[in-house]
């Protein structure tokens, strides 16, 4: 498998809530996004997370594990 895509959670500041942005320059991220019921351009998008951060990672390797499976990556 390549590279996985970069990525960044981030706290925001309001209760139960991170914020996940997503980037990268080779692989497309936009479709990782909308699995985490967010969006955006090709190379940059990102959502939000009402789950724990452990389970925000956890969902996130998820659904790139199956974005590669699919071969997208």
């Amino acid at each position: 498998m390549r590279s996985l895509p970069r990525r960044s959670i981030q706290n925001e500041q309001k209760e139960n809530q991170i914020g996940v942005s997503l980037r990268s320059k080779t692989n497309p991220v936009d479709k990782i996004a909308n699995e985490l019921g967010g969006g955006g351009h090709k190379n940059a998008a990102g959502g939000k997370s009402f789950m724990t951060m452990d389970e925000t990672i956890k969902h996130y390797e998820k659904c790139v594990k199956e974005y590669a499976n699919e071969g997208n990556l």
